[in-house]
């Protein structure tokens, strides 16, 4: 009697086991298998790196200006990125694309979902004096 009793109790543990690897197998093998992002930072029209906090003179005449980044390394899983900006009057949507409602300068936030982050300040471009008739 003892001895079937055993038998079941080992039957049920293996057949729990074999559930639990299959269930959470996966999540594990994904957790492993993911990477994350070791470096995120914006860059210049042309593709050149930007240090964290580099100004860039903004031509406001626009509607709005589009950000530039990359996360590093190139085969990072993490490339879900989210953008915060210091002022209300300037929004930056889920693409980096970033629109103006007034005329002000503001620090944009790159951020990665493991906490790499990343600053711009846009600043208003000052205009070019022209000709004046005397």
């Amino acid at each position: 009697m003892n001895k079937k009793i055993v038998i079941l109790v080992v039957l049920v543990e293996c057949v729990l086991a074999i559930l639990l690897i299959s269930v959470l197998g996966n999540a594990i093998e994904s957790y492993f298998n993911e990477i994350g992002a070791r470096d995120v930072y914006f860059v210049d029209a042309e593709g050149n790196r930007l240090e964290d906090g580099a100004t860039i003179s903004v031509e406001r005449t626009d509607l709005g200006y589009q950000l530039q980044w990359v996360i590093l390394p190139d085969d990072t899983t993490d490339t879900e990125v989210k953008f915060t900006s210091t002022k209300a009057e300037v929004t930056v949507d889920a693409t980096g694309y970033v629109t103006f409602d007034r005329d002000v300068d503001v620090v944009i936030t790159v951020s990665t979902k493991n906490g790499k982050t990343s600053n711009i300040h846009l600043v208003p471009k000052k205009e070019t004096g022209g000709t004046v008739d005397i």
